[in-house]
């Protein structure tokens, strides 16, 4: 495997992809697999369905033209906190270790897209 599509820095998982019994480090998810293609495709898939939300998790440009509609969140880390819950919420791999540790999956979703 290349590593190419892993999203993982810090923390550790098992061999096949399941997540690491030590929740005290980070939470390093894998993102895409040809085995696990979803949560990259969930992340983009709601990208593509809230602009807003994406004028303000990307744009630097605060004189932006305003779609219509409100953003999920007043902040950055709000608006990743409401995008961990539509990946990881129910997802067979990581719902358990999402109940207790969500902000870390937070954290994976903003180093994921880079803010």
């Amino acid at each position: 495997m290349s590593g190419k599509g892993h999203g993982c820095g810090r923390g550790a998982t098992s061999k096949d992809d399941t997540p690491a019994s030590s929740t005290s480090a980070a939470i390093c998810v894998i993102w895409e697999t040809p085995m696990n293609p979803g949560h990259t495709s969930k992340l983009v898939k709601w990208l593509i369905n809230h602009p807003v939300d994406c004028i303000m998790l990307f744009s630097e440009n605060k004189s932006a033209p305003r779609l219509e509609g409100s953003a999920s969140g007043k902040m950055k880390v709000e608006i990743c906190t409401v995008i961990t819950k539509v990946i990881f919420k129910d997802d067979g791999n990581w719902a358990e270790t999402f109940k207790d540790h969500h902000a870390k999956f937070s954290k994976a979703i903003q180093d994921q897209l880079g803010i």
